[in-house]
């Protein structure tokens, strides 16, 4: 690719052109959350707000935390998925490891779990403006290292533009504003899986699979990666990352018992058979409830769940495992495992979870940024290519709250915008591997 660029490429506005891009995309936002703001669609429009103040977050993942530990304390023989998941519905749905985070500052600092939860809010506001800081150093790597670079980069001033811009991207990107506001530690691992995808792009790949292994240990079904890196030989990665779960996960079993942790596989077994209705499980899973009316979509229940149906439940594990599949085996045999192929797993990874709420996807943020120069060169003679792709984007970067009113009818379909907007976002990820492939062959 690198020499066929060298030989190709004579835009010496390429730069400026991406900038140009960000900015529309920013427009873009804006128009649309001001249109959505207008017809009443959205009255989180300004969640932004919010964040920008450091105005407090909420309980969303610390509570179930919290209770989870106390249970484990005083029941160390019970089971907790058995006894808060399974008999009482309550949606601790975090791995025992989880517990660490809250136990630790206690056992050791004496910090009450509130405090300790207020902490970590304040953190998630920290791991937003991390998320600019890696995922602007991204899109310049990106630059640089597939020689984009030869474009007029020798500016002082674009490193703090592109900064800028997508600060502004960020604030208006309604999954990770929400999961801030929410009190989600997905904000954490938004910023850590941001890390992940950069310090690959570096060729770190001990740092990067060391922040791999620190979100498997509260997402371990986001441990498939290493799956992925095994069948491409990341040793280093993986080794990495196996040292930093074991490393935790023993005193974790120590702690709380080897009956939790074991448990745990029975949580998810439950978990997946189930699924969630609500409208923000953006998931097959979520889509399917929804069609056929199994359970109610539009109030969340932190209690219960839809009922068994055999029809989701086969819908669901097909999906997941085609998903799954090809993002474990797309492009492993022909050519060198490079950052777009590890994104498409760790997107195919987040889909084809059961319950994969908005706050998911906030992993749709870096991976936009990195793959539009991509996107510009390879289709700057396919203009509506550059708008499918932009306009995927935009429509899942703001919460569209109207569609929910076609939630008792079959078009209530298009409640699932945002997975649909991912799928976009996959195929052209999948499109631009086919395309390097072709350019390293002619290498």
């Amino acid at each position: 690719m690198i020499n066929n660029i060298q030989k190709n490429i004579l835009n010496k506005q390429f730069t400026a052109n991406i900038i140009s891009f960000l900015i529309f995309v920013i427009a873009l936002m804006l128009i649309y959350t001001v249109f959505l703001q207008v017809i009443g669609s959205t009255p989180n429009a300004f969640h932004f707000i919010r964040y920008c103040a450091g105005l407090s977050a909420g309980m969303d993942s610390w509570n179930p935390m919290i209770l989870a530990l106390t249970h484990c304390k005083q029941f160390p023989d019970i089971s907790i998925y058995q006894e808060l998941l399974i008999e009482n519905g309550i949606k601790f749905q975090y791995p025992p490891t989880s517990l660490l985070l809250f136990d630790i500052p206690e056992r050791i600092f004496g910090i009450h779990y509130h405090m300790t939860a207020t902490i970590y809010n304040a953190f998630s506001w920290v791991s937003g403006i991390l998320i600019v800081v890696f995922t602007s150093k991204m899109l310049t790597l990106v630059i640089e290292k597939y020689d984009f670079g030869q474009f007029n980069l020798t500016s002082n001033k674009t490193p703090f533009l592109q900064f800028i811009i997508i600060g502004i991207i960020t604030v208006l990107f309604y999954p990770l504003i929400h999961s801030y506001r929410l009190g989600q530690i997905q904000t954490i691992l938004t910023m850590l899986a941001t890390l992940v995808l950069y310090y690959y792009l570096c060729d770190k790949k001990r740092v990067a699979g060391l922040c791999l292994g620190l979100i498997c240990l509260v997402k371990p079904q986001l441990g498939l990666i290493f799956v992925w890196g095994l069948i491409r030989k990341e040793w280093l990665m993986v080794i990495s990352g196996c040292i930093t779960i074991v490393a935790v996960l023993l005193p974790s079993i120590l702690l709380y018992g080897f009956h939790n942790h074991w448990d745990y596989l029975a949580a998810l077994s439950h978990l997946s058979r189930y699924g969630e209705c609500f409208y923000a499980n953006q998931s097959v899973n979520g889509l399917m409830n929804r069609l056929l009316f199994n359970g109610n979509n539009l109030n969340w229940s932190g209690t219960a769940f839809p009922p068994f149906n055999l029809t989701v439940y086969v819908s669901t594990l097909f999906s997941s495992v085609i998903l799954i599949l090809f993002g474990l085996l797309w492009g492993c045999k022909n050519t060198k495992p490079n950052v777009i192929k590890l994104s498409i797993m760790m997107l195919c990874t987040t889909m084809a979870s059961p319950i994969a709420w908005e706050h998911h996807y906030g992993i749709l943020l870096p991976i936009f940024v990195l793959l539009s120069p991509f996107i510009l060169y390879y289709y700057q003679t396919s203009k509506w290519k550059i708008w499918m792709y932009a306009l995927a984007f935009v429509m899942a970067s703001q919460y569209l709250s109207i569609v929910n009113k076609l939630a008792n009818s079959y078009l209530n379909i298009l409640q699932s915008y945002l997975y649909f907007a991912a799928l976009v976002i996959l195929a052209f990820l999948f499109l631009m591997t086919k395309k390097l492939n072709k350019c390293d062959m002619k290498e």
